[in-house]
Order: C-alpha cells, then sequence, then structure tokens
C-alpha cells in the first residue's frame, strides 16, 4: 500500500472514530521525514473548552513524542483545511508542510480565509476526487443528524 493510501486510510478511521462518539469528524496526522506516522489526533469538541481540534491533540502527541515543541521535521495531514487557531499552533510547531483534503469556506484559514504570510511554507490542498468525496460524505452526513 501506498504511503498517501496508509495516510488516507488512517484519517478516515480517525473521522469515523470522532463521527461515532458525535464530534465533528475531523482528523489529522503528523508525519516525521521518513513518512511515518508519529502522532493522531480527531475532533473531540466539548462545550468547555475551544481547543479540542484535531490538529492541536495530533500537534501535541508529536510534541510529547519528541520532547520538544518544535517539530519542523514533520509535517502535518488533515481531513479539513486549518481554522486560524490551528494554524497558528502548526506555524508554532515549525511544521512548513500543510496537506488538507476539504476546503473550508467559513473557518478554513489556509487558502479560504487567510491573512498570514505563508509564503515560506508548502501547503498542498489535496485534490483526489474519490477521497475528498469520502470526506464530504461524512461531513455532510454528520451535520445532517444535527439537524
Amino acid at each position: 500500500m501506498k504511503e498517501s493510501e496508509l495516510i488516507f486510510n488512517k484519517l478516515y478511521k480517525l473521522s469515523q472514530r470522532a463521527y461515532k462518539k458525535k464530534h465533528v469528524p475531523i482528523s489529522a496526522l503528523v508525519v516525521d521525514q521518513k513518512g511515518k506516522i508519529i502522532a493522531i489526533g480527531y475532533n473531540k469538541t466539548t462545550k468547555n473548552s475551544v481547543t479540542t481540534h484535531a490538529e492541536i491533540y495530533a500537534l501535541n502527541n508529536a510534541c510529547r513524542k519528541k520532547r520538544t515543541n518544535k517539530i519542523s521535521d514533520c509535517l502535518i495531514w488533515v481531513t479539513v483545511e486549518p481554522c486560524m487557531m490551528c494554524l497558528g499552533a502548526i506555524i508554532n510547531s515549525g511544521i512548513k508542510v500543510i496537506n488538507y483534503y476539504l476546503s473550508n469556506e467559513k473557518f478554513g484559514f489556509v487558502k479560504s480565509n487567510h491573512t498570514f504570510d505563508l509564503s515560506k511554507m508548502k501547503v498542498h490542498h489535496v485534490r483526489k476526487n474519490a477521497e475528498n468525496i469520502v470526506f464530504k460524505d461524512l461531513m455532510k452526513k454528520f451535520f445532517e443528524q444535527l439537524r
């Protein structure tokens, strides 16, 4: 199995886990320079916290594992374009490569609404229709059940 397929499958499983627990189905992975997944995260939204986003969990797990708060030798994969808070955390971690599947016109801060200087970062909007549809359908299903 190719690295990109492994990453997609892991993100999808984590998003499903969040979905089943009635959290917004967003997930994130931190990957080292060798392509090894070193940390995972998925949304665990609560009424008492605004920082329980997938990216925050993944970044914190990666920092704990590497015993540093600078993980510039890593990159991050996210199912949905990071919000302003998560983008700030990613920038603070030193990560310079962000891969995400779905744009987020309402809260996304990488391409959709960004005002940060990202010229020193490599940002790749993953445009794999079949994979994007899987995440889009899961998000749609989640929000339809809320209404």
